[in-house]
Formats: structure tokens, C-alpha cells, sequence
């Protein structure tokens, strides 16, 4: 294979790879319907489930 041509495809495999992570960093909206109200969103605060589960919602991509 020639260098210009490798040049090429690394260019290209590098492009590719770089639009594949600005497209998973797009923001999105998340929309939510609950039948009750959150006491609060802290979750070292929470001390009721449904609380709980939303806090644990929240930061689990944080955390893993």
C-alpha cells in the first residue's frame, strides 16, 4: 500500500471516530411521569423510596 493511500483511510478512520463521540455526547431531553411528588432529590437527604429510586436514577451514570 502506498502512503498516500494509507494517509487517506487513517484520515478517514480518524474522522469516523471522531463524529461516532461528538454524536454520544449530544445533549437529550429526559422526560419523567411519576404519580407522586419526590420529598427530595438529595440522595444522602432521601429517605423514602421513591425518592431514593429517583436519586439512584439520577447519578447512576455518574457512578457507574
Amino acid at each position: 500500500m502506498n502512503k498516500p493511500l494509507s494517509r487517506i483511510t487513517a484520515a478517514l478512520a480518524l474522522a469516523g471516530l471522531a463524529s461516532l463521540s461528538v454524536s454520544a455526547h449530544a445533549a437529550k431531553d429526559i422526560v419523567v411521569a411519576v404519580q407522586s411528588n419526590f420529598t427530595t432529590t438529595d440522595p444522602y437527604d432521601a429517605n423514602d423510596t421513591l425518592s431514593q429510586a429517583a436519586a439512584k436514577s439520577f447519578y447512576q451514570g455518574l457512578y457507574g
